[in-house]
């Protein structure tokens, strides 16, 4: 049984200060063999490791499928809740920061816009605060870009490209407008918080099956990477699992790998997730429960990937480094 480790370590690292040590994943990186890594961001990577990129990936479809809801055979698009400011000669883009929208203000807030997409033959559907989603009544030709992680200038290289996107980029125009007198956006300004007055479209397409699924069962709180389990037939699951939940999973699976991917906020804390999940998988090695660990870490600007087999552990004399030495 093999078992990938997926994690994104952009503001973990970030928190390491030099005096803190991760023995369990120094130890990985020290003594296991150095593998490539496909993209350097967990979305990217996340699709890598099914052959697919952000540009022909279905993400809308496939994080709908995540957040538990079958997206059929249709086409789909995010339509996430963003914020735009004018500045002196430009209009910015903000995201809101994670959890930031209580499904009351998300509720009241698709309230202003489900009538006005309805009335275009598009539906809205809500399953998360701050994941929504746009059924389209046919294929979209678009071009898309995820959205920003931080403040971004709106410009022509980011908007909708492709043969519809006229369309799309006047209907943006169009919420826009419906938001900007929202209620809720005078509450949450009230209250120091960023107003939703806009949506940002994108990772539209319609799902389909992976031949040969590369997992057997996959675990994750990230709605994307549950998706791409749904999508190619397997066991799906939280982290909240845990690590002897995997450990005992992998017997029932045999030949079949396992993917266990850590987003950023899941692995914030580092230290904690060292012990709890990387040390086990490696004690897991050396007691032949697991004949291989690959460890593929993203989010910074050196992406680093190992893999350990059990031969690997006896590489003593490889010492063990801080993680800020392979930055």
């Amino acid at each position: 049984m093999n078992i990938d480790l997926l994690v994104d370590i952009a503001h973990a690292a970030v928190e390491v200060t030099p005096a803190a040590r991760l023995p369990a994943l120094e130890k990985c990186l020290a003594r296991g063999d150095a593998v490539p890594i496909a993209g350097n961001s967990f979305l990217d990577a996340s699709l890598a490791l099914y052959a697919m990129t952000a540009q022909d990936a279905p993400i809308a479809a496939l994080t709908l499928a995540g957040d538990g809801i079958d997206p059929g055979q249709d086409y789909w698009l995010r339509a996430d809740p963003m914020c735009y400011q004018a500045t002196i000669n430009r209009l910015v883009c903000l995201p809101l920061p994670d959890d930031d929208l209580s499904p009351e203000d998300a509720s009241e807030l698709t309230q202003l816009l489900g009538p006005h997409l309805q009335s275009l033959g598009f539906e809205l559907l809500v399953p998360h605060p701050q994941r929504w989603y746009v059924r389209c009544p046919s294929p979209q030709r678009l071009v898309t870009s995820p959205p920003p992680t931080g403040a971004h200038p709106l410009s022509e290289s980011v908007m909708p490209a492709g043969a519809d996107s006229a369309a799309w980029q006047r209907l943006m125009t169009e919420l826009q407008m419906l938001l900007h007198s929202a209620e809720v956006n005078e509450r949450r300004e009230a209250d120091g918080r960023l107003p939703v007055t806009g949506v940002w479209f994108w990772g539209g397409g319609s799902i389909g099956t992976i031949v040969e699924p590369p997992y057997g069962a996959v675990y994750s709180d990230e709605p994307l990477v549950r998706g791409l389990g749904c999508m190619s037939r397997c066991a799906a699951s939280s982290l909240g699992a845990g690590i002897e939940t995997v450990l005992s999973r992998s017997v029932d699976l045999q030949s079949k790998s396992i993917l266990v991917a850590a987003s950023d906020r899941a692995a914030h804390d580092l230290a904690r997730f060292d012990a709890q999940w990387i040390q086990p998988l490696i004690a897991a090695v050396e007691q032949r429960r697991v004949a291989q660990l690959r460890i593929l870490l993203v989010g910074t600007t050196q992406p680093q990937g190992c893999r350990l087999a059990r031969s690997h552990l006896r590489r003593w004399w490889r010492r063990s480094r801080p993680l800020r030495a392979y930055a």
